[in-house]
């Protein structure tokens, strides 16, 4: 295993950076492989069924992976839930999952369901998901300005607090999947400070 533990799982092709993350543990997924592969990263593990790569990209696929694995398109899970629950499997303590949205509204959902479910990053060319554990959040506008819109989203019943953000709130019931906390935004050179008593997933797009 590398040393710092983080297992990037690349599903699509991004103009994302990867060399940005040193000693990173990369699984490739589908055409995520491929990205990897243009931008001359190695790739630790390719797992998919591969079913939107021709034979001449999968075989190009397994000459650069160091380990390859073929599923069964016939499955329970979708391969890029497979690749997260790998990384598990690893020992790895972060991963970060790498899918840009897209027409598919129930790829775009599975998402935020991997947030919530594995505690994993989402990060795509213009948003990133992160989830926020129970208790005070500071939300660092030196690491975060970058991103135009900071929305709040939980999958259970929620009491929420938001302070030092554009829209400030105090003791709102946050509803599963509802909109009462979307589309804030930081007030220049300021952290925002969010408190929950249960985890939330904060959507930040660019």
């Amino acid at each position: 295993m590398k040393n710092n533990e983080i297992a990037l799982v690349v599903t699509c092709e991004t103009k994302l950076d990867f060399k940005v993350f040193q000693n990173c543990y990369f699984i490739g997924v589908e055409r995520g492989c491929l990205d990897l592969i243009s931008k001359e990263i190695t790739i630790d593990l390719a797992i998919s069924d591969f079913d939107h790569v021709d034979e001449s990209e999968l075989k190009l696929i397994q000459e650069k992976a160091l380990n390859t694995q073929i599923l069964n398109p016939e499955k329970d899970f979708i391969d890029g839930e497979i690749a997260i629950k790998k990384a598990r499997d690893l020992g790895f303590n972060k991963i970060i999952y790498v899918s840009n949205p897209n027409l598919r509204h129930d790829m775009n959902l599975a998402n935020l369901y991997f947030a919530f479910k594995y505690n994993v990053e989402i990060l795509s060319d213009k948003s990133l998901i992160e989830i926020l554990n129970p208790g005070e959040n500071l939300i660092s506008f030196e690491n975060l300005q970058d991103y135009a819109y900071i929305s709040f989203v939980s999958d259970t019943s929620t009491d929420l607090s938001i302070k030092g953000l554009k829209y400030e709130a105090k003791n709102l019931k946050l509803e599963p999947y509802s909109l009462q906390a979307i589309s804030n935004c930081f007030i220049p050179y300021q952290d925002g400070l969010v408190i929950n008593n249960h985890k939330i997933a904060m959507v930040l797009t660019k």
